[in-house]
């Protein structure tokens, strides 16, 4: 997979890219085996300034034309990137749920010769 982790506002050092890995790889497990060229994950990291410092992290994922996105903000860096990985989390989930709804509501719907009456 290629990932882009950018910040518009603050540095990005190696320990978050190694944080920003390991997050992502929860969501590896659940695409599975794809092929590098069809995905795309661009994760863009945020700080507000002031006195109550928050953090944002914005993902958002191209897998095999299926486009997934999610921020999160926190008081933590950390904080901010679990809640947007589980919530791209949760549309991949529900997103498979309903193809494979489909599938069967399909296979359900399709008609036997035998059941034909001519």
């Amino acid at each position: 997979m290629k990932y882009q982790i950018t910040s518009d506002n603050m540095q990005v050092t190696a320990s978050m890219q190694n944080l920003v890995m390991s997050k992502m790889g929860k969501l590896e497990k659940l695409w599975g085996r794809i092929e590098e060229d069809l995905t795309n994950i661009r994760v863009v990291l945020n700080s507000a300034p002031g006195a109550d410092t928050k953090f944002e992290v914005k993902i958002e994922a191209n897998v095999k034309g299926e486009i997934y996105y999610a921020d999160g903000i926190g008081y933590s860096f950390e904080e901010a990137l679990v809640s947007a990985v589980n919530k791209v989390e949760r549309s991949v989930l529900k997103d498979t749920d309903r193809s494979e709804k489909w599938d069967r509501v399909r296979d359900a719907k399709v008609v036997s010769e035998d059941d034909l009456v001519l």
